[in-house]
């Protein structure tokens, strides 16, 4: 994937492209410093917004759901950060430890309201629906994948590692969100999906400075579609985010320009990892189920 300072261009993207994506591109530097809330997952949202109307929420069911939407998760672990910080508590780097720390009761309140703002914004997402749901799926397998190689090939902590690769892509959701704004992008696939490939990256960078994600976090997501060498064995939660990534299935078809030169491809994850599939798989299926 390449990046540059101008606006993408190639054979399939026409001057339109050029003055509506750089249009929106300027819209969205302008709305990243304020309260960032776009939809994610429908089902999930939801559930979410139920989940409240509970006398007790299940702590189980509401964990796995926060697990489930990248950007309620990040908003969570921002509020409980503030708490934490105001009661002299260690940081909290995972959904766990916040429900932990401030309560399922509070938890689920605070992932109501951000739910309820997500379903009033998804209304307009009808056009990118399907791309949208390939994102959400592509997300929960790299989180999952994340969660098992961090327990098995590394000493990082394995929740924090999961919620970094929830997040890789959240530019992305941010992106086709904003791209339902504007009537000339509005289902322009061929327009809009080349947009998205060129900077999610990028955007999701100042996403996830917007939300106030830990440093190291947006530095371990930052550039993880760019291929590079395979590490034998994950050192930093860069690498895993990366292997996580591959092992999910790289970029989806829909993010891939025609005729990208095989260098910039990404190969295929060495059978150290691969061998890892059938228990990621299972973690896939029991979130999934856990949020049905």
């Amino acid at each position: 994937m390449h990046h540059s300072d101008a606006p993408p261009t190639s054979p399939h993207t026409p001057e339109a492209f050029s003055a509506h994506g750089f249009k929106m591109l300027e819209d969205m530097a302008e709305e990243l410093s304020g309260d960032l809330v776009f939809p994610i997952c429908f089902e999930i949202s939801v559930s979410l917004r139920r989940i409240a109307d509970d006398p007790v929420p299940n702590a189980g069911r509401l964990l796995a759901l926060i697990s489930a939407d990248p950007l309620v998760c990040l908003k969570i672990l921002r509020l409980a950060n503030a708490v934490a910080s105001r009661e002299g508590a260690p940081a909290v780097r995972d959904p766990g430890g916040a429900i932990a720390l401030v309560g399922a009761d509070r938890i689920a309140v605070w992932a109501s309201r951000i739910a309820a703002r997500q379903l009033l914004a998804a209304r307009s997402m009808v056009d990118f629906v399907d791309h949208s749901e390939h994102l959400w799926r592509h997300s929960l397998t790299a989180a999952c994948a994340a969660q098992v190689l961090a327990e098995k090939m590394t000493r990082l902590d394995p929740a924090e590692a999961m919620v970094a690769a929830l997040a890789h892509d959240i530019g992305a959701f941010y992106m086709l969100y904003r791209a339902v704004q504007y009537p000339a992008l509005r289902g322009n696939h061929d327009l809009v999906l080349p947009l998205v490939m060129q900077w999610h990256e990028d955007i999701g960078t100042s996403v996830l400075e917007s939300l106030r994600a830990p440093r190291h976090f947006v530095e371990a997501i930052a550039h993880h579609d760019l291929p590079r060498a395979q590490p034998d064995t994950p050192r930093t939660l860069g690498d895993v985010v990366y292997m996580a990534n591959l092992l999910a299935g790289g970029q989806p078809e829909w993010q891939q320009f025609e005729g990208e030169p095989a260098p910039l491809r990404h190969e295929k994850p060495a059978q150290a990892y691969l061998r890892l599939m059938p228990e990621i798989e299972a973690r896939v299926s029991a979130l999934r189920a856990a949020v049905a």
